[in-house]
């Protein structure tokens, strides 16, 4: 068998100078070498693991290795059949698929100071078994089923954690690591401090980790201080051509008392109106509603105001042609919240002017944007035109991820505070005092 894989090496040594793929045949005799030689340092990737054929464009921790392995197959009970090796100290078992008892046979290997575990379906329950690790200083558990942190802190070596594309929503059971100096940080591609990019994060906020490591601590010192309050409030960005009707539609929605513009009454730069109903526990529900002018000349502007987590409206003009994706009036539009706002919510409204009604291929739209929720259609000029939609935007943004999230009590009494001194509290303003971007 040794022979065999030995061969098998030498065929793949040829074709990437330190990539070596093996079989599930081939483990017992790299294990039985691993030992003899008193190997401190594996690489064993998944066979789902995506590995550059340039070994220049690995990772700098596979660039730094001898030699990567590669898994053809998942392989049963690898993680037990490792845990001999008594003496690693560097593991990366990114893509295995080890689960939560392969985890636990883990903490047999005591030696360890790097463990990476990306991508391994090992949950709470595995993540928690790794506690006994106590020489770790990198832990890399990014793609798994995590939630609950507070196993971790045993680990009073961690300099690094990530925990990218988790599910994890709560920093605060890592605050004593904070406390400590490990950033809490928001990058896709990070290296020390607790990375949480990707994950559901409630408490604090993504907005709040990404702006820097004293907003999270001071997030949380204010909430042990002042205990915490609730935050139901909502940004909706209405979006269209220019007199395509969007100050119509923000009237008819919440300013029944005004009439509707003229056609040469448009809207310059941006205008915004608060609006609050009961939400579905009958707690007050704030609406930041955005009602951007649509001339090219504003376009250029857009990309400093179009937030992640709100909600939008994009306005067609049912007397433009613009019928498909493909067609400008949706494509431009489209993509520029999908780029700008991470995949909002969008509900898309056609303004039937004349009681001109026009089919779109809404199937091809939403194809090609999932996260087109919706068409409704009316004329403007009719008092009842956007009920249908008023009664979607109330159901949409109560389900945005960051409504209901904890922040100090405080807050949102100084907001409230603000908007009083501002008079913003009686329609239009300028800019609100919005706690999320």
């Amino acid at each position: 068998m040794a022979s065999a894989l030995v061969a098998t090496r030498t065929v793949l040594m040829a074709a990437n100078r330190r990539l070596q793929t093996l079989g599930e045949a081939d483990l017992d005799a790299l294990i039985a070498e691993l030992q003899q030689q008193g190997s401190t340092e594996l690489i064993l990737l998944g066979p789902q693991v995506s590995v550059a054929a340039n070994p220049d464009h690995w990772p700098d921790t596979w660039a730094q290795a001898s030699v990567v392995y590669q898994l053809r197959e998942v392989v049963p009970g690898l993680a037990q059949r490792l845990a001999t090796l008594s003496k690693l100290t560097s593991l990366d078992l990114s893509g295995n698929r080890i689960d939560a008892a392969g985890a636990a046979s883990l903490a047999a290997l005591s030696q360890l100071t790097s463990l990476n575990l990306r991508g391994n379906g090992i949950g709470d329950a595995g993540a928690a078994s790794l506690a006994a690790l106590s020489q770790l200083t990198s832990l890399d558990l990014g793609e798994n089923e995590i939630v609950d942190l507070k196993p971790l802190l045993a680990l009073k070596n961690l300099r690094s954690l990530n925990l990218r594309n988790t599910k994890v929503q709560d920093l605060a059971p890592l605050r004593p690591f904070l406390e400590a100096g490990l950033q809490a940080r928001w990058e896709e591609y990070g290296g020390d401090g607790i990375n949480v990019y990707g994950c559901p994060l409630l408490h604090p906020s993504p907005e709040i980790v990404q702006q820097g490591q004293d907003a999270v601590l001071n997030y949380l010192r204010e909430i042990e201080a002042q205990g915490e309050d609730h935050l139901y409030e909502a940004k909706v960005l209405i979006l269209g051509e220019g007199s395509a009707g969007k100050t119509s539609l923000l009237r008819r929605l919440y300013q029944p008392a005004l009439p509707l513009p003229t056609e040469e009454e448009t809207t310059k730069g941006i205008d915004i109106h608060h609006h609050q109903f009961s939400g579905r526990q009958g707690q007050p529900f704030r609406l930041n509603v955005w009602d951007f002018g649509g001339q090219q000349i504003y376009h250029a502007t857009h990309q400093f105001f179009l937030t992640k987590r709100s909600l939008y409206i994009l306005l067609d003009d049912t007397r433009s042609n613009h019928r498909s994706v493909h067609d400008e009036g949706f494509k431009s539009w489209l993509e520029l919240i999908e780029t700008l706002s991470e995949a909002s919510p969008v509900l898309i409204f056609q303004n039937e002017k004349a009681d001109r009604s026009k089919s779109i291929d809404e199937a091809g739209i939403k194809g090609r944007f999932p996260n087109v929720m919706a068409v409704h259609a009316g004329n403007l000029e009719h008092s009842d035109a956007a009920d249908s939609l008023a009664e979607a935007i109330r159901y949409h943004v109560q389900q945005l991820p960051h409504v209901g999230e904890a922040v100090p009590a405080q807050w949102l009494k100084i907001r409230q505070d603000i908007d009083k001194d501002k008079g913003m509290r009686s329609g239009v303003g300028t800019l609100p005092t919005e706690l999320h971007a």
